[in-house]
């Protein structure tokens, strides 16, 4: 495992927090599993801070404007979040109230921490579990993973001189690392979700990662490239989960855009689902 800091003493030291208030720590990312490939990755860290941490807490916002959680009623006055981060590490705090809310709704990188195995914990004082029901959880993996999937299409729109606008979604400077791993990051939302499904829990996390280095083996810069990777892989997953999903007897279906909005990466590419509105 990759390190930026020397665990929770660095930890702590670069978020400007006492230990006693942090309750957990999360290890997420390549540098969190096995056989990882972490040559560009930075290491990221979701951490639980007691309630009465004094922090100047931000609302989620920004989680819901990058993709990382749909847009769920939960008032901003009462969402605790910081962030800190630099080219080596990010680092996520969030109060406990929070974080539990966040597993409450099924938000993916929210469930995935209590799935990590054990040398990717670096703290576990307070035991959360998944209180999410099954339709929850596939809707809240669903619905991240196509925002994920239009984000990507920002990025390479914006990349190729062709910028369009999403209302809900931002992007930032052009990064091709990040725009595949945005790309990565939809696919495995809808195998995790799968994973729940069937099993309750999230049972691999490794398999994934020859998606990864499919898509970063792309040696272009071009949307459709790209596109030639992921969609055979998409399709396979969007299937999967149906499966699963039929199989719990969930009614779900992955997104109300047809195909060649899905994947476009124009200003056709947008619609009016609940990722894109």
């Amino acid at each position: 495992m990759v390190a930026a800091f020397d665990g929770l003493v660095g930890l702590c030291k670069v978020c400007s927090v006492s230990d006693d208030e942090v309750l957990n720590a999360y290890v997420l990312g390549s540098s969190g599993i096995t056989n990882a490939s972490t040559d560009q990755s930075d290491v990221d860290v979701v951490v639980v801070l007691r309630d009465d941490a004094k922090r100047k807490w931000k609302n989620q916002n920004w989680l819901i404007h990058h993709g990382w959680m749909p847009m769920y009623k939960i008032p901003r006055k009462t969402f605790k979040r910081d962030y800190s981060g630099s080219d080596s590490h990010d680092v996520w705090m969030y109060s406990e109230s929070t974080f539990r809310t966040l597993i409450n709704f099924g938000v993916p990188f929210a469930v995935e921490c209590l799935f990590l195995p054990h040398d990717a914990v670096w703290r576990n004082t307070v035991d959360f579990s998944l209180t999410s029901s099954p339709t929850s959880i596939v809707k809240s993996f669903a619905t991240v993973s196509l925002m994920h999937l239009r984000r990507a299409g920002m990025e390479f729109a914006a990349h190729a001189g062709r910028p369009s606008t999403c209302a809900n979604l931002k992007i930032e400077s052009w990064n091709l690392y990040k725009s595949k791993k945005t790309l990565f990051f939809s696919l495995r939302f809808l195998e995790f979700a799968r994973q729940l499904l069937e099993n309750k829990k999230i049972t691999d996390r490794e398999s994934v990662q020859e998606w990864k280095h499919m898509l970063m083996n792309v040696d272009d810069d071009l949307w459709d490239t790209h596109m030639q990777v992921f969609q055979p892989l998409h399709y396979q997953c969007v299937q999967a989960l149906q499966v699963a999903a039929t199989t719990a007897d969930i009614n779900f279906q992955y997104s109300n855009c047809a195909p060649e909005i899905q994947y476009g990466g124009n200003s056709q590419f947008w619609c009016s689902c609940e990722a894109c509105s």
